[in-house]
């Protein structure tokens, strides 16, 4: 017959079992928790980094449209996404013509302020951020009356002034005195620094654009965009419109940007896009201007 004492001390014992029991079960648990999360965490990077791929894809398939002729003459490159798919992702491909934006370089600066009226912007603040832009351009200290040359940009304390010479991209305009970061995401994309032309070309200008253009009549705005959008791309059966103050130009057909979002049935998606010049060579028949994403 167990003594007392012996008793005792095998409780003792089969308790720290016990609780030796539970932690190497807590233990096991915390160790299986952490090791599911780093494997959805790696499943999500992996994911990730696939659809990034996929998006890249898909820009790669936008230059290959552009680089045929044919399929160029019959692509409507006004920013309407073209489903595609590529593996198991859904891509949405988006090409819009340059040369249906306002240009930094060529335009007045009554159509560049109609660009950031089209972002929302009063027209008196919007007229001082194009004499802005045109002082940023231009090669001389003369101010305009909404502008700003050096002299103004320091004595808003900034440690830069305008460039005096042509817009390079149009994220220049963030340095603007008096632009911020709000006004710049809602009109940047209404510009363009690669269009060459003076004008916006109707046919592929983005509808909000067009309704800001000074000089149009609403109404034939309305007309023009429902016939355009039901017309074979750059078929232009739609009836002109009147062009009074000279706002339209022509497109040169050579700039294009190509934004592609990519997207699997789990959840991972990205955007990309990129800025596509071409230059009719055929050793090297396009270039890439600016490219965003992964």
């Amino acid at each position: 017959m167990m003594s007392p004492t012996r008793r005792r001390e095998s409780g003792s014992a089969l308790v720290v079992v016990l609780w030796s029991l539970a932690l190497l079960a807590a233990v096991l648990v915390a160790v299986g928790a952490t090791a599911r999360t780093e494997a959805r965490i790696a499943r999500n990077a992996i994911d990730h980094a696939r659809a990034g791929h996929a998006c890249t894809a898909g820009i790669h398939r936008g230059i290959v449209w552009l680089l045929d002729p044919e399929r160029r003459a019959t692509l409507a490159a006004d920013g309407r996404p073209h489903a595609q798919a590529f593996e198991e992702f859904r891509l949405g491909i988006a090409i819009t013509d340059e040369g249906g934006k306002v240009d930094l370089n060529a335009a007045a600066g009554g159509l560049i302020a109609a660009a950031f009226v089209a972002a929302g912007l009063p027209s008196e603040h919007a007229l001082r951020l194009a004499d802005a832009a045109i002082d940023w351009r231009d090669a001389d200290e003369l101010r305009r009356p909404g502008g700003a040359e050096s002299a103004d940009y320091r004595r808003a304390g900034l440690d830069h002034g305008p460039r005096n010479a042509p817009f390079e991209t149009v994220e220049e305009i963030r340095q603007l005195l008096g632009m911020d970061d709000e006004v710049f995401r809602r009109a940047a994309p209404w510009l363009t620094a690669h269009s060459g032309a003076p004008g916006v070309d109707p046919w592929t200008a983005p509808p909000t654009l067009l309704r800001a253009l000074p000089g149009l009549d609403p109404a034939e705005i309305e007309v023009f965009l429902r016939l355009r959008a039901a017309a074979p791309p750059n078929g232009e059966q739609a009836a002109p419109l009147n062009d009074v103050n000279g706002v339209f130009s022509p497109s040169l057909g050579l700039g294009y940007t190509i934004a592609v979002s990519a997207e699997a049935d789990g959840g991972a998606r990205v955007q990309c896009a990129a800025l596509i010049w071409l230059t009719g060579r055929n050793d090297e028949p396009y270039a890439v201007l600016s490219w965003r994403g992964p």
